[in-house]
């Protein structure tokens, strides 16, 4: 049997599906942009996309910041109510953890608990290296515990992470970057579970 990762839509697949919208290849303005300084060109494209996105019927200009919050798969696409949408996204964190995590391993009810509050442990920190060991001390279980379930969920999708950017040694010593898989399941929990003491200011 073949198994492939299907990943949380990206905003050019939103568009496309909500909208019928298709957007404009940019990498070579983007490439023209960062390494030769060329802002001419994506300065241009910038415009064409603003004014299709502003002739699109019912398309707002707070679309953006409402994808990042309650978007990302097609299920809450449509959802005007965002209670409904953010409902939506926990019931598909519940169902992970509760069914999909036993699918890939035999655990117990304190993994399924371990995994929800590493899940809120990360949806509260800004985004970075993270030891595993300091995990281990928060939810109050060991680092080898804290690694499978890291690693189950990360099979689910729902996480990924970033290695260190550096030389073999100090990629073996460095901690991971973790992040959810689309900033809507991270704001999700968050706004279910309250948020860190982070300004309000600074996580928008």
């Amino acid at each position: 049997m073949l198994k492939y990762p299907i990943s949380p839509l990206n905003y050019s697949q939103h568009l496309k599906l909500k909208f019928k919208y298709e957007t404009k290849n940019i990498t070579k303005e983007l490439i023209d942009l960062i390494f030769n300084g060329e802002i001419t060109s994506s300065q241009q494209l910038e415009h064409e996309i603003n004014n299709g996105l502003l002739n699109l019927i019912d398309y707002t200009s707070q679309e953006w910041n409402n994808y990042f919050k309650y978007g990302g798969f097609p299920s809450v696409m449509h959802d005007k109510n965002y209670r409904i949408s953010q409902k939506k996204l926990l019931y598909s964190i519940d169902s992970i953890i509760t069914k999909d995590l036993k699918t890939l391993q035999n655990i117990n009810q304190n993994s399924e608990d371990y995994a929800y509050r590493l899940l809120k442990f990360l949806a509260q920190k800004v985004p970075g290296e993270i030891s595993q060991n300091t995990l281990a001390d928060l939810i109050k279980s060991s680092p080898s515990t804290v690694n499978t379930i890291l690693g189950l969920l990360e099979k689910t999708h729902l996480i990924f992470h970033y290695e260190p950017y550096s030389g073999p040694n100090a990629r073996v010593k460095k901690s991971w970057q973790y992040y959810f898989a689309t900033p809507s399941l991270r704001h999700a929990i968050n706004t279910n579970w309250g948020f860190s003491p982070m300004n309000q200011d600074e996580y928008e």
